[in-house]
């Protein structure tokens, strides 16, 4: 230090200019703090560029929330409508369920009624085939019956001036089974199997012994065997 010193003193006294030394330690300390400064400067632009990209990601979200909210407002507007429309498909829904369980109520009680329609029907058609059953004999009878009459029966009874009763209500069964007319009801005495009974006039004289004298009786007679038997009703049987 004492030679700086000497050196700086005499080149004043030669120069007329003062010279000064600054230390060695200044200098150092001068370089750190520069590159300490160059450091700084550099965390605080990489601090600098955060943050602006942070700002840029904020506005841009708040952009993004600003144009949700504006699409929130437009679904919240849909979802109202819907929600009306919702409500009015629900009391139609509901409208509808209380018909169709009304309906349900309504086709319980006729299916109920049609189960005791069929019940009904179905004895009855048990009453039938039993009915039908005991009927078949006498029908069987009835046909081997017919076809045992001949020409020759047909031929008696005509030349028979005076049937009996019987053979009169048997002609008067016959006009009813062809639809022949008969005379206005009246009361009469038949004798039936040698038995005097109270009974209605018949219409043998009139209708019965004419048809019988007709060609056609017996053919007629057959054919309502085979062909027309079924036609007979409740009616014809009364």
């Amino acid at each position: 230090q004492n030679m700086v010193n000497a050196v700086c003193a005499t080149y004043l006294a030669r120069m007329r200019r003062n010279v000064y030394v600054t230390p060695k330690s200044y200098l150092c300390f001068i370089d750190f703090y520069k590159t300490l400064y160059q450091m700084k400067y550099k965390d605080v632009n990489e601090e600098e560029r955060s943050v602006n990209l942070g700002l840029q990601k904020l506005n841009e979200a708040a952009a993004d929330v600003e144009k949700m909210k504006v699409s929130l407002r437009e679904e919240e507007k849909n979802l109202e409508v819907a929600e009306k429309e919702t409500n009015a498909l629900l009391v139609k829904v509901q409208s509808e369920a209380a018909k169709a369980d009304k309906k349900a109520q309504e086709v319980g009680v006729q299916k109920d009624a049609c189960m005791k329609k069929a019940d009904e029907i179905g004895k009855d058609k048990d009453d039938a085939n039993r009915e039908l059953q005991a009927a078949l004999p006498f029908l069987h009878e009835a046909e081997s019956a017919v076809k045992s009459i001949t020409p020759k029966d047909i031929q008696e009874l005509k030349t028979n001036r005076n049937p009996s009763d019987i053979i009169r209500l048997v002609l008067d069964g016959v006009l009813i089974l062809f639809m022949r007319p008969l005379v206005p009801v009246q009361g009469e005495q038949k004798v039936i199997k040698k038995q005097q009974i109270d009974f209605i006039h018949d219409s043998c004289n009139e209708f019965g012994l004419p048809m019988l004298q007709g060609m056609t009786f017996l053919p007629d007679l057959m054919a309502f065997s085979s062909d027309s038997k079924d036609n007979i009703n409740d009616e014809t049987c009364e």
